[in-house]
Formats: C-alpha cells, sequence, structure tokens
C-alpha cells in the first residue's frame, strides 16, 4: 500500500490521540488517515520522535562534502597501489574488456 504525503495538523493530530486511547492500533489509525503508520507513531510516540530525530542527526553528520564517486575513485586508486593482488586482477579484467570489446568491433565492420 503506497501511501502519500500528507500534513497532519493540530485537529488531526488530536483526533489521532483520542483513537489511540481509545484502544485503536497505529495501523488502523493511519488507515483512517491515510497516512503511514509510523507517520502515526511519529506524532503520537514521543520516544519515537525523539529516536527519529536522532537517526536523521546522525545520518547528516555521516554525510561528507565527497562526493561517492569521489570517494570510489580515491579508494580504488589506493587499493590498486597498496594491493598488489588487486592490481593484477583490475589489469587482468581489463585487458579482457578491451580484447572482446577490439574483437566486437572487428566483428562489426
Amino acid at each position: 500500500m503506497r501511501y502519500r504525503y500528507r500534513k497532519v495538523d493540530e485537529e488531526k493530530k488530536k483526533k489521532m490521540k483520542e483513537m489511540k486511547e481509545s484502544g485503536m492500533s497505529y495501523e488502523k489509525i493511519a488507515l483512517h488517515f491515510n497516512v503511514n503508520p509510523s507517520t502515526v507513531q511519529y506524532h503520537l510516540n514521543e520516544k519515537y520522535r525523539k529516536k527519529t530525530i536522532e537517526i536523521a542527526k546522525k545520518s547528516n553528520k555521516n554525510k561528507s562534502s565527497v562526493s561517492r564517486k569521489e570517494y570510489i575513485r580515491e579508494y580504488m586508486s589506493n587499493r590498486y597501489r597498496n594491493d598488489k593482488e588487486f592490481a593484477k586482477r583490475v589489469n587482468k579484467t581489463s585487458w579482457e574488456c578491451e580484447k572482446k570489446r577490439k574483437a566486437k568491433g572487428k566483428s562489426n565492420l
């Protein structure tokens, strides 16, 4: 089931809280408001909300200014220089790919 992102205003939060106090599950409340159950949990459960915010902050801290491509390029070049076995495999693979590409080019002529 797909959910659309919808803003939950104060009136809806109040209604959600009443429904939860009457014993309804997060899933049933979510179906009633056509939102994701985690949205209901976020608005009704303070511990869940704090945990969610904390996780979001941590994930933003872990993102560096270096793009993924730059990171991989740096990692591969360091590994290529330092790991001789890895360098042999890379050279062998690139040589085989080059042979295939040349063979394919000749067969297309």
